[in-house]
């Protein structure tokens, strides 16, 4: 079974710039099953200047429309430049599954 995944930047850039490149939406992804309801597949993009302290946003597959991301939650980082979402790991810490 082939898994495809479809990334679309305006889904969930929540901030307006002159260059969305500047925000660097898609620096990381990752994904895992059951991480925001159990069974769903979720992708996880961090965006290190998104919000200008970095954004991690929690994506599903649209289910109208396959190719398209509908965000869950984006999560901002503490302080200014401080590139939240530049890294990402995706784990179950209390191995429920």
């Amino acid at each position: 079974m082939k898994t495809r995944i479809y990334f679309q930047v305006k889904i969930w850039c929540k901030i307006s710039a002159k260059r969305p490149s500047f925000l660097l939406p898609g620096f990381s992804v990752d994904s895992g099953m059951a991480l925001l309801k159990q069974g769903e597949l979720t992708i996880v993009s961090g965006a290190p200047r998104g919000g200008y302290s970095g954004q991690v946003a929690f994506m599903k597959t649209d289910p109208l429309a396959k190719r398209n991301l509908s965000v869950e939650l984006v999560l901002s980082g503490p302080g200014l430049a401080s590139s939240f979402g530049y890294d990402l790991a995706v784990l179950d810490l209390n191995n429920d599954g």
